[in-house]
């Protein structure tokens, strides 16, 4: 995602008889940038302050060269004001970007591994970031060719979480016995394994042909997930309509922020019909319909995910608070409607899988379901009457 590392990406592709992946001293010099980070970032700005007590983005101002390549070149080449204000800082910063491009043709990324603070910071992060490699020691053979693809020139079979790794997955692409995976890529496996190819992975040995449901409780199943899913699209659809509504007249800058809200959240509806008619096309394979609440999890997970993402919205633009506060009622609704359809699919599973108490529970959220559709039709209809 970074911007400069790109830039260094490319001027190491330039083509010459000198190369080398790190500065003579790599060693120690890896360690310059949690200097930096604790003084520039944080000590100077922290106790460097004016009589207003702020303090100054001294490692922007005194050594970032990607500040200077975006924001100073460009700046002091367009406006007059801005060339007339450079002195001293000025050519002390592009100087320090020379020295960097020059040094990246040579040397892979020599901003990332010495000098960038942000780097150290996910650095720090690496060994129990959500995102890990991990090593079959099994498959593993320590040819090095992972080191040898990696420009950070990390031994990955040794330190596959290394504080230097920036995760370009270069190891990864390299290694001859595919020993070397990572923690999405696992988790993505099993979640496409398990939501959408259930035959090549069955979800348990006890679901079989013998213990599959009646075809009753199989199509009461679907109609429940169809009913909880339509209901989430037209939630969602009926919402965003009534943003685009208000987009077209003048209040556009106070309704974006919902708009991703409700786009995951229609993903998330989509993925209840998706289950329904899946389920429906395998009556008669119990290993696929005890799968369903698989699908559900991802379901109530993606809609717990459009939350966050709205809150944060909100957050970080206060405008779009009165608009969103309005239909807050709506969103326990919402999520009321995934936890049910989750919990509609775990008592199908189970009773798939014949445990005791799962017809109970299946009739009960049946019963839910159509609960709370009948507390809507009276809300709706003592709105209109109104």
């Amino acid at each position: 995602m970074c911007p400069f590392g790109l830039v260094q990406d490319l001027l190491y592709k330039i083509k010459t008889k000198f190369k080398k992946k790190n500065l003579p001293g790599h060693k120690y010099l890896r360690w310059i940038r949690f200097v930096i980070l604790i003084v520039f970032v944080v000590l100077l700005p922290a106790f460097a302050v004016n009589a207003a007590g702020m303090g100054k983005p001294t490692f922007c101002e005194f050594i970032c060269p990607s500040g200077m390549l975006l924001g100073g070149i460009p700046l002091t080449t367009v406006s007059d004001t801005f060339r007339s204000a450079i002195g001293l800082r000025f050519w002390w910063k592009l100087f320090i970007l020379v020295a960097v491009a020059v040094l990246s043709v040579f040397f892979y990324r020599p901003f990332c591994k010495y000098l960038c603070p942000l780097g150290a910071i996910y650095g720090l992060f690496n060994p129990v970031s959500t995102y890990r490699l991990e090593i079959d020691h099994d498959k593993c053979i320590k040819c090095h060719a992972c080191q040898n693809a990696c420009g950070m020139d990390i031994a990955t079979f040794e330190t596959p979480n290394s504080i230097d790794c920036i995760r370009c997955g270069a190891c990864i692409k390299a290694c001859p016995n595919n020993a070397i995976t990572s923690t999405w890529t696992t988790a993505r496996n099993k979640m496409v394994t398990r939501c959408f190819r259930d035959d090549m992975a069955p979800v348990t040995d006890t679901a079989s042909a013998e213990t599959a449901p009646s075809k009753a409780y199989v199509w009461l199943f679907v109609l429940g997930m169809l009913v909880l899913g339509g209901v989430g699209c037209y939630m969602s659809l009926l919402f965003l309509t009534q943003l685009y509504r208000i987009v077209l007249v003048n209040n556009a800058e106070m309704s974006m922020n919902a708009l991703p809200f409700m786009g995951i959240k229609l993903c998330a509806s989509l993925i209840l019909v998706v289950t329904a008619v899946v389920a429906g096309l395998s009556v008669k394979n119990p290993e696929r319909l005890a799968a369903s609440a698989e699908k559900t999890k991802i379901a109530l997970f993606i809609h717990i995910l459009a939350i966050v993402v709205l809150i944060i919205g909100m957050i970080l633009d206060s405008s779009c608070i009165g608009i969103m506060i309005t239909p807050l009622f709506a969103y326990p609704a919402a999520m009321f409607v995934y936890l049910l359809a989750h919990g509609l699919a775990v008592s199908f599973r189970n009773l798939v899988l014949q445990k005791k108490g799962a017809k109970a529970a299946f009739i009960t959220c049946l019963l839910l379901i159509v609960l709370g559709f009948a507390g809507n039709a009276v809300y709706l209809h003592m709105m209109l009457s109104m």
